[in-house]
């Protein structure tokens, strides 16, 4: 997994399939926790991506280990 350093330097966002295999959880989890809106995404049309250093104070938020 990426620590969280490395997300917060990324500047590519993050699709749902990148995030998954990050947070080692599935897909469908990470887009029920966007449009539950736990999880802050960005909508491009009909595309769900994810901010790599909001991705990463939201772990830390939440306590994820570094």
């Amino acid at each position: 997994m990426a620590t969280l350093k490395e997300l917060e330097f990324r500047r590519e966002l993050l699709t749902a399939e990148e995030l998954a295999a990050l947070l080692n959880v599935s897909e469908k989890t990470v887009y029920r926790w966007s449009k539950l809106g736990s999880l802050p995404s960005v909508r491009l049309g009909t595309a769900v991506r994810f901010e790599p250093a909001v991705v990463s104070m939201w772990l830390r938020e939440r306590g994820a280990a570094a």
